[in-house]
């Protein structure tokens, strides 16, 4: 890390960047949860 005004700047580029991955994180496992579930709801029918 950069002392002074440089890390103040450092450390919000880095949050912004850590908020986008979560974003993109949370958008993929909704993703995959929603697949998942329209997957068990296609075996739940073929089952009955």
């Amino acid at each position: 890390m950069v002392a002074g005004a440089d890390s103040e700047d450092s450390k919000r580029s880095l949050l912004m960047e850590f908020e986008e991955e979560a974003a993109i994180f949370d958008g993929f496992t909704g993703l995959v949860g929603f697949v998942s579930r329209s997957e068990m709801k296609r075996k739940a029918k073929k089952r009955m």
